[in-house]
């Protein structure tokens, strides 16, 4: 990936360019009520998914900044390639993460303690403190199983590459 998205106990996510541009402007995205334990993004690095202790899924979408000038984004984006550091992410400049959804797992009360995305089969795949993991559609966040497999909680999830396996 071209970014790097980062969450955690101060209940921003930021959004990082891995290469330095000009006109880009790393992103920090607010309105998580709890420490953030996951984040992710889908297969299109245009949609991202943070995951909280409390159990909201918010569901922030790449789209265009309605108060960037065209003429401005356009030349930054032209500077980029003029260097010969085309194809790092300067089709992020000029765009803002905006939040389209936030979904809620209650699992009676029990916190997030874990979570792990399959991107390509856009499973979400969450352990609770309770001892219960559950399977999630995304980004509509179906749920498609539930089951608890301890009597503590689960610290860490894993998915195969090929998504036929779930470690915990």
């Amino acid at each position: 990936s071209l970014f790097v998205a980062s969450g955690g106990a101060d209940l921003l996510v930021r959004i990082h360019s891995v290469h330095q541009m000009a006109g880009y402007t790393p992103a920090s995205l607010s309105g998580h009520r709890s420490a953030v334990k996951a984040v992710f993004f889908d297969p299109t690095d245009r949609v991202l998914y943070a995951i909280s202790r409390e159990g909201a899924v918010s569901v922030w979408e790449l789209r265009d900044r309605p108060d960037a000038a065209p003429a401005d984004v356009e030349a930054a984006r032209a500077a980029v390639a003029e260097s010969g550091r085309a194809g790092i992410g300067e089709d992020r400049i000029g765009t803002w993460w905006e939040l389209s959804a936030r979904h809620y797992l209650d699992k009676s009360h029990a916190r997030v303690t874990s979570a792990v995305l399959h991107a390509a089969s856009r499973l979400l795949v969450v352990g609770f403190s309770s001892g219960v993991f559950s399977l999630y559609e995304m980004p509509s966040c179906n749920e498609v199983h539930t089951l608890s497999v301890s009597d503590g909680r689960i610290d860490a999830t894993a998915i195969s590459p090929g998504g036929e396996w779930l470690a915990f």
